[in-house]
């Protein structure tokens, strides 16, 4: 793959999803992903690079080019317009290949098709800085306010996450926040509440707080790849636990949803 951003790596294509944006949309999974999150639910998109051999979860082992999507994605403008809809930038996370990212995202708004990035914000401010003037969402995932806990759940701290997420909102792209709730993990009342306060205080300009309930659906995944799951046997989120979560947040912004 080239540096020029006209090529890179994307291992599945989803279209007319009503999620992870408004209205009909088409996903785009990018492959790279620098965070470990012990919930991961697409672990085939961490690693970067050409694969050789089998592998029954990717849909594209090698570099795909920039034309090829945007051929894929126009197939249902009619779709978007008439739903308020576009694409979305997923993974793995696209901030890993911020110039092929950003050319993608040029490229769609070209066509005048709505653009939106659903990302950890855990990039440098390069990357950011290259891929955010083309974009008309962001969708952020802050997974733990504590930084102990964050480094613990994911590999990482949290710094550089909090960090981009007042760069993109003092940029002025619109933008939501998204928790994955994790039970026994960051679900208690002073996580919850933490959150809210980081948002109300540093990010004014969000309205939109998305409580995403973890769910094991991956499991047999990990066994296939011949993973072990880093979580075990945790059950799910109940939706008791996910509303209770909802109601703690809702001090905080105009809106809660409950799923992305």
């Amino acid at each position: 793959m080239g540096g020029d951003g006209e090529a890179g790596f994307v291992y599945k294509v989803e279209r007319f999803c009503v999620h992870d944006g408004p209205g009909i949309r088409t996903l785009f999974y990018f492959r790279g992903c620098p965070l470990g999150c012990l919930w991961c639910c697409n672990p085939e998109s961490r690693t970067l690079g050409p694969i050789r051999g089998e592998d029954e979860f990717l849909m594209w082992k090698q570099p795909v080019g920039v034309q090829r999507l945007v051929e894929l994605a126009c197939r249902d403008v009619a779709y978007y317009r008439s739903s308020g809809g576009g694409v979305t930038l997923t993974g793995g996370e696209a901030l890993a290949q911020p110039e092929f990212a950003a050319n993608l995202l040029r490229k769609m708004r070209e066509r005048g098709i709505h653009t939106a990035m659903e990302t950890s914000g855990h990039a440098g401010d390069e990357a950011v800085e290259t891929v955010l003037p083309h974009l008309d969402m962001v969708l952020l995932d802050i997974k733990h306010m504590d930084d102990g806990r964050h480094k613990a759940l994911t590999g990482f701290g949290n710094a550089r996450i909090l960090s981009n997420a007042r760069k993109i909102h003092d940029a002025g792209v619109p933008m939501t926040i998204r928790v994955p709730l994790i039970p026994g993990h960051n679900d208690r009342e002073e996580d919850l509440r933490a959150l809210g306060e980081f948002v109300w205080s540093a990010l004014p300009a969000v309205k939109t707080l998305c409580v995403l309930g973890y769910h094991n659906y991956a499991v047999n995944k990990y066994l296939a790849m011949g993973l072990d799951y880093p979580l075990g046997d945790l059950p799910p989120a109940s939706e008791e636990r996910i509303t209770r979560a909802a109601e703690t947040l809702k001090r905080y912004v105009e809106e809660v949803r409950m799923g992305g």
